[in-house]
């Protein structure tokens, strides 16, 4: 945004340098003087993380009643820890 002839009060102002490494607490908001590159990368990485979980949940539940052609219930269950990648909890 580029804005000619208009007045911002020096309240209202950060330095470019406080939005890449913090500018300590702004009085009233304690995540406001955070640094942007930071709080950014734990924001954009929350959804991916969470729909991670999920497609996890989903797995979970579609395997657990999956029956494996010709194979032994013994087989079944480590061919799911397996495909999960831990044993189950």
């Amino acid at each position: 945004m580029h804005l000619d002839d208009v007045f911002v009060p020096e309240h209202r102002t950060l330095p470019s340098a406080g939005l890449m490494f913090g500018s300590g607490e702004i009085e009233g908001d304690a995540m406001a003087g955070l640094p942007v590159p930071q709080v950014l990368a734990l924001m954009a990485a929350a959804p991916a993380l969470g729909a991670a979980e999920a497609a996890v949940d989903l797995f979970r539940e579609r395997i657990a009643g999956r029956v494996l052609a010709y194979s032994s219930a013994i087989e079944r269950r480590t061919s799911r820890c397996r495909k999960l990648g831990s044993a189950p909890s």
